[in-house]
């Protein structure tokens, strides 16, 4: 008995053992069953998921009726009014898509994804041949743009008139190296891209330069009046080789003696001609009879003006054209260049009233073509007035 009591305590005390861990391996598997249903269930409908693409594939086949249009369908690897794919609408005869037109799809989407590379996209006919030189100009005038960059007004040989954008021109030295200034003449890396407005200027070398004028300031007004005048008077783009180098001869004249005004004159006259409008001198512009005493000088009807044809002369900036005015433009249109027309400075024959006449008539015709008042002649101006106080 002692035996069998002591059995049976040994029992109950296992049975109480377990059945004080039974609470908290049920709540362990109370625990693990919601976790084990969530898995079990994901497995299911993946399986169930593939079942059914196997479904679908398999009668894709046996239902494609080879005598219908596929035009109903849509050609395949092309898209439908939604942008589908026809293989994306489980169309039976688009299953494979066609590669080549997939190919260059996806050929033109990149095309227009990427941006071209900035310096293959230039110009072939605006940048300059390899192997050539560069075009050869001058800087008209120069505007600060953002930061670092400038925007360049060129006269070159080879293109004329232009206007490009000097990147970082503003902080590069190397690049550049002081070939964006006035009374220089340099060599300019110039390109464009296919249809733009705007050049590009990537880099300058100096050729020549007038830069020790830049201590006297009335030299620099008529480097400037030069400058100007070529921007307001030469159209875009529409190359002067002639242009240029009276630019050079101007800036020569002002280096062999310093400001001339008859150099100034000679100045005018030849780029009015190069720009379609060079004044009448010695014959009438409407009539073309010789001018005699009682000329009058018109800026809008093309200069000199005869006493019979001066009547209907009504317009501001008519003024008298005496002989000695036109002795004085004759002789410097018969020079010619503005180095040769310094010599009409010191002819005896020629009072500073004749000069004087001779500056304001053609100044008129000037500002008449320009269509704009330019500021190098109104500070070529207040320097005049400003010198005349001075003496007197």
């Amino acid at each position: 008995m002692g035996a069998t009591d002591a059995a049976d305590r040994a029992e109950r005390t296992v049975a109480v053992a377990g059945a004080s861990r039974d609470p908290g391996d049920r709540r362990g598997r109370a625990g693990a069953e919601p976790g084990h249903r969530r898995r079990r269930s994901r497995e299911c409908r993946a399986r169930a998921r593939g079942a059914r693409r196997d479904a679908d594939a398999t009668a894709l086949v046996p239902a494609a009726d080879l005598a219908r249009s596929r035009g109903s369908l849509g050609a395949p690897g092309r898209t439908d009014a939604r942008g589908d794919l026809a293989a994306d609408r489980r169309d039976a005869d688009a299953v494979v898509p066609d590669a080549a037109a997939e190919r260059g799809r996806r050929r033109d989407d990149r095309a227009r994804r990427d941006p071209p590379d900035r310096l293959s996209s230039l110009s072939e006919s605006g940048a300059h041949e390899p192997g050539t030189e560069a075009p050869l100009g001058v800087v008209l005038r120069t505007t600060p743009l953002r930061e670092s960059d400038l925007l360049v007004v060129l006269y070159t040989d080879r293109h004329g008139r232009v206007t490009a954008v000097a990147r970082g021109a503003r902080k590069s030295r190397r690049r550049f190296a002081g070939a964006l200034s006035l009374l220089v003449l340099s060599r300019f890396q110039l390109g464009r891209r296919p249809r733009g407005e705007l050049w590009g200027l990537d880099s300058a070398e100096v050729v020549r330069e007038w830069t020790q004028l830049s201590s006297d300031v009335v030299a620099v007004a008529h480097a400037s009046y030069v400058a100007e005048l070529v921007d307001a008077l030469l159209p875009v783009e529409s190359p002067e080789p002639e242009a240029l180098a009276l630019i050079v001869n101007a800036w020569d004249a002002l280096a062999a003696g310093g400001p001339s005004p008859s150099a100034l004159r000679a100045f005018e006259i030849a780029l009015l001609d190069l720009a379609g409008q060079r004044p009448a001198i010695d014959r009438c512009a409407a009539c073309g009879a010789e001018i005699a005493d009682g000329a009058m000088f018109d800026p809008l009807r093309g200069g000199a003006i005869c006493r019979a044809c001066a009547a209907t002369s009504r317009t501001a900036g008519v003024r008298p054209y005496d002989t000695a005015t036109r002795d004085y433009l004759h002789t410097i249109a018969e020079l010619g260049a503005p180095l040769a027309a310094r010599a009409a400075d010191a002819d005896p024959r020629f009072t500073a009233a004749d000069r004087g006449a001779a500056r304001d008539a053609l100044v008129a015709m000037v500002l008449g073509v320009a269509g704009r008042p330019l500021r190098s002649l109104e500070y070529l101006a207040k320097l005049g007035a400003a010198t005349r106080r001075t003496r007197e």
